[in-house]
């Protein structure tokens, strides 16, 4: 991949903020607990990935479509998906800094991050069996 053109970099420039903001509050509301906290922030994610749908660098919007199932997810510990919500917007913010600083276009540098976001929902699935396979 090559530097980001100039028109990426615009682009990302123009949504970096808002993006970022909605993000951060969808981890915040999330992270409280509520009953509707999934709801609430569902909505503050859809407001991010909108703006970057616009900016149509698919590495972003499928990560961020990642944040966005995360945060739908009803499996795991609320608290859990928060923590990986939060580490998944880092990585995604991060990136968008990088293009807009003029770092090469190389969104595999995502994956450890998009992995780690698809794994998020399942964690507390992993301790209701023991290493042998019993519960």
């Amino acid at each position: 991949m090559s530097i980001a053109s100039p028109a990426m970099i615009n682009a990302c420039s123009t949504v970096r903020a808002g993006v970022g903001e909605a993000l951060q509050e969808a981890v915040r509301t999330l992270a409280t607990g509520a009953e509707d906290a999934a709801t609430v922030a569902q909505s503050q994610w859809q407001s991010a990935h909108a703006a970057l749908r616009v900016v149509n660098h698919k590495g972003l919007v499928q990560f961020s479509q990642e944040l966005g199932n995360l945060i739908s997810s009803t499996s795991g510990i609320q608290a859990m998906r928060a923590q990986a919500l939060a580490a998944g917007v880092d990585a995604l913010a991060g990136y968008m800094d990088d293009l807009i600083a003029g770092r090469r276009d190389q969104p595999l540098r995502l994956l450890p991050a998009y992995r780690d976001v698809l794994r998020a929902p399942s964690v507390s699935r992993i301790g209701g069996k023991s290493m042998c396979g019993s519960p």
